[in-house]
């Protein structure tokens, strides 16, 4: 699986949670906004990492939460074994999140934590509850106990109840720009510069689906197939259109497969947004189309009527 880009963390997203532990409040509940691949996994494990770390960075790096990675509630995080962190995932073969679900969840919630102060939840595609399991996670909302954090993360707002949206501070994850995506390809992932361009401009600033795309070797067969098409003569014209009805359902069942830009506890999942694939340039015969959704309004506006309660430093 790729490979993370780092440091791609959004720092206007981290500046705020900063924020936040620096006023020593915290929200109950967050909605991570933003197209898959752009980091909010990652920046959710960065979170829980922030909250259960036992050697915090006084003075964290600009775009990071200040996590050392290294003590031993860090490790747990990252092999997915902190017993206060709970990640729920939509079912294997399941369409949406379904009821069965949102229950397990409220069960976990009611039993306290423990170790620590804190027990966070993380809901992947909070976009994918389904009528029923919307409702029920609306209940869950709107008493959630003092030592719950919970963090939904979910690509498309219009998806996600207004009932929900009002209850939830949203934080948007946007985009990197295509000129810093490209640098880091370099940089960090010895991409070629025309290689590196050609990705962050199709995956529309997705660090997550610009790896997946790089791994797949993406650039090197678009570039080949574009050649082939330079040296075809008139007879090869069936050829050709054969290659070109079946490379778009290659590509996206290749894509598809991946989630998260960022692995969550206990994976090493990349995220590519599996419906942004289909509507990008694979169906259009390699053409550099942006695969991406890209964010909308501002970052990380605040809603009311949220409960809140300080934030514990140093917990273990």
């Amino acid at each position: 699986m790729p490979s993370e880009i780092s440091p791609f963390l959004q720092r206007d997203v981290a500046d705020f949670f900063l924020r936040a532990a620096a006023s020593g409040r915290l929200a109950h509940a967050y909605l991570l906004l933003g197209p898959k691949g752009v980091g909010k996994g990652r920046f959710a494990t960065d979170l829980v990492k922030f909250l259960f770390c036992l050697d915090r960075a006084s003075e964290p790096a600009p775009g990071h939460l200040g996590s050392c990675g290294q003590c031993r509630n860090c490790r747990r995080v990252d092999h997915g074994n902190l017993p206060d962190l709970h990640w729920f995932r939509r079912q294997e073969g399941k369409r949406d999140i379904v009821m069965e679900d949102i229950d397990r969840f409220q069960q976990e919630m009611s039993l306290k934590p423990v170790e620590g102060p804190w027990k966070v939840f993380v809901v992947e595609e909070a976009d994918r509850l389904n009528v029923s399991s919307a409702n029920h996670m609306l209940k869950v909302l709107e008493e959630p106990p003092d030592y719950s954090l919970i963090l939904l993360l979910a690509e498309e707002e219009d998806d996600i109840l207004p009932t929900i949206r009002s209850r939830v501070h949203v934080v948007r994850f946007r985009p990197q720009p295509v000129a810093d995506l490209a640098a880091a390809l370099v940089r960090e992932h010895h991409a070629g510069r025309d290689e590196a361009v050609f990705l962050a401009r199709l995956s529309a600033g997705s660090p997550g689906l610009a790896l997946e795309l790089k791994e797949q070797g993406f650039y090197e067969k678009h570039r080949r197939f574009l050649e082939s098409i330079l040296k075809m003569k008139p007879s090869d014209n069936f050829d050709l259109a054969e290659e070109i009805r079946k490379r778009p359902s290659r590509g996206l069942h290749e894509s598809g497969r991946a989630r998260d830009a960022v692995p969550p506890p206990g994976r090493a999942d990349a995220g590519v947004p599996r419906r942004a694939c289909a509507r990008g340039a694979l169906r259009r015969s390699g053409a550099a189309r942006p695969l991406a959704k890209r964010g909308r309004g501002a970052a990380g506006r605040r809603r009311g009527g949220l409960g809140q309660r300080k934030l514990a430093h140093g917990a273990g």
